[in-house]
């Protein structure tokens, strides 16, 4: 059963998956759709997604957590206004999550020219920094398997 299950896995297709649960068993067969939903988001992965920012606004020092999926631990939280969509964005860099369902990021005085993530060899990101928009923004997630949909957050002026 163990050669037949990992084919079909590597294959990623969930019909076989039903001919399994027929012969095995339902406990064996929900060991095998465990295991190719688990091997198909390694060799498809899909990009993150983004479903709450906790508190919705912060300011320069604080802590704010990302809840969502497909996190990594190469994450870069990205910031434009509105109406930039994006165009003029800035970033925190590098933010780690343990767990793939959340990420905690520590508010800097500046933010980065762009997402380390999507950076290839041969391009260049410049060292300078960008002091985070005052007011509301778009926030979203970037790293090697795509971007996230975009979440509000407002950024609050410095005490």
């Amino acid at each position: 059963m163990f050669p037949i299950t990992s084919k079909m896995t590597l294959i990623g297709t969930r019909l076989p998956a039903v001919v399994l649960l027929l012969a095995a068993g339902a406990a064996s067969a929900a060991l095998v759709l465990h295991a190719m939903n688990t091997v198909n988001e390694e060799l498809w992965p899909r990009p993150p997604v983004m479903d709450s920012v906790v508190p919705a606004e912060g300011r320069s020092g604080e802590k704010i957590t990302i809840r969502g999926r497909g996190f990594r631990w190469d994450n870069d939280v990205g910031f434009s206004l509105p109406e930039d969509r994006g165009a003029r964005a800035a970033y925190i860099n590098q933010q780690g999550s343990l767990n793939g369902r959340t990420i905690t990021v520590e508010i800097p005085h500046t933010l980065g020219a762009c997402p380390i993530t999507q950076v290839k060899a041969h391009e260049f990101c410049p060292l300078i920094g960008f002091f985070p928009p005052q007011g509301d923004t778009e926030m979203w997630v970037v790293n090697h398997n795509g971007e996230s949909n975009r979440v509000a957050f407002r950024f609050t002026v410095a005490r």
